[in-house]
């Protein structure tokens, strides 16, 4: 964690900060609209471990770009009867005072001052305590969040109840992006301490007990992120957790970026954004290709892909809305991927056949209601 009040903003987290940027530019009017419609509504931003708001060389904090996204829409004026709560929380006391300056240019900067609509609440609080005081008022009015979206970006693994945040955003349309700090627990292992210990079955929910010192190097990053996907998963009732790694400058893991959401739009939303970010794999940024840029850009790996869906579908026959659906819910690709990229190829190479061609329409095109053949053997779905 750093020790002074602001600090340089390295490529990984301008990374990160591109991936909320994108998903809120997506998911501010899909929720806004639909509360406009009915007359009027509240959504909620959480920003924990909200920062400064400003890093040392005046590049904006997750708070300034969640709260300009905002302010920035093209279609935020006609959103006046929505009420938007903006929830900035950090533990540290200059740093909530540094924000408080930052949320103030903002208002400042802005013709007209600061929206009747919008209410920014800046608290200084940890994140622990932030949880228990969520549990406390859902628990009051038995009520499930107003469609909130919630940034947990920490330092470390300590003081983490994310069990607990998954359990108060399991009703409703709630999203998280959660920031687990691989790096930090990687570095813990290998030592010993209680306080270390208690902090990881908090993040767990206490019913984890397997000893992470027991795994093997090698084993440790695949079962921890499955942990935080079962955790998330089973506590907040998110059909759909992907996830975003970020490496440094040497290629090992620093952090990964976990989102879950109940919402295909928001699943198809945020693939769009981590392949905005990654054009090559969409999973993963590493400060070391900043540092030592190629001279040409990699291209997504289509052919693995093509492995993927022969594997699945082999021998069979399905729709193209179907395989839309399980390149959106079951891979790392984009549904844009599809057929020009792997269809298509397929298609030329005798492996797969249109079965309903529309008349006048060429088969390459794979319009809406397509049937498309395998003509390959089934085979087991690789990992994706």
């Amino acid at each position: 964690m750093p020790k002074t009040t602001t600090w340089e903003l390295p490529p990984h987290s301008g990374a990160k900060h591109l991936l909320l940027r994108r998903y809120l530019e997506a998911w501010y009017p899909k929720l806004a609209n639909s509360a406009q419609l009915r007359g009027g509504g509240q959504l909620n931003y959480i920003d924990a471990f909200a920062g400064p708001g400003i890093y040392s060389k005046g590049e904006p904090g997750s708070p300034i770009i969640a709260l300009t996204t905002l302010l920035n829409h093209v279609s935020f004026p006609k959103w006046g009867g929505v009420r938007f709560l903006m929830y900035f929380v950090d533990a540290d006391e200059d740093r909530i005072e540094s924000l408080k300056v930052q949320v103030d240019k903002v208002w400042s900067d802005l013709p007209g001052g600061k929206p009747k609509n919008i209410e920014v609440e800046i608290k200084l609080s940890s994140f622990l305590d932030l949880v228990g005081e969520l549990k406390q008022i859902s628990s009051s009015k038995n009520k499930s969040f107003y469609p909130t979206f919630a940034f947990v970006d920490p330092f470390g693994f300590k003081g983490l109840p994310l069990a607990d945040l998954c359990d108060l955003l399991r009703k409703g349309s709630c999203d998280v992006m959660f920031n687990f700090m691989y790096d930090a627990i990687n570095r813990w292992c290998g030592t010993k301490g209680d306080q270390n210990q208690a902090s990881f079955e908090l993040l767990f929910d206490g019913t984890r007990h397997l000893d992470v010192n027991q795994l093997e190097k090698g084993e440790r990053e695949p079962f921890l992120h499955s942990l935080i996907e079962d955790t998330i998963s089973e506590h907040g009732h998110f059909d759909f957790v992907r996830h975003f790694k970020m490496e440094g400058s040497s290629a090992r893991t620093l952090y990964t970026l976990f989102f879950a959401t109940r919402h295909i739009e928001g699943l198809r939303v945020m693939k769009d954004a981590m392949w905005s970010v990654d054009p090559t794999n969409g999973n993963r940024f590493s400060d070391r290709l900043v540092k030592q840029p190629s001279l040409f850009e990699g291209a997504p790996d289509y052919d693995n892909f093509a492995k993927i869906l022969t594997q699945r579908f082999g021998g069979g026959t399905t729709s193209i809305e179907n395989l839309e659906m399980f390149t959106l819910k079951e891979t790392r690709f984009k549904e844009s991927h599809l057929r020009q990229h792997v269809l298509m190829p397929l298609e030329g190479s005798g492996l797969i056949q249109l079965t309903n061609p529309k008349k006048g329409r060429q088969s390459r095109h794979f319009p809406a209601g397509s049937m498309i053949k395998f003509l390959t053997p089934h085979g087991d779905l690789d990992s994706v």
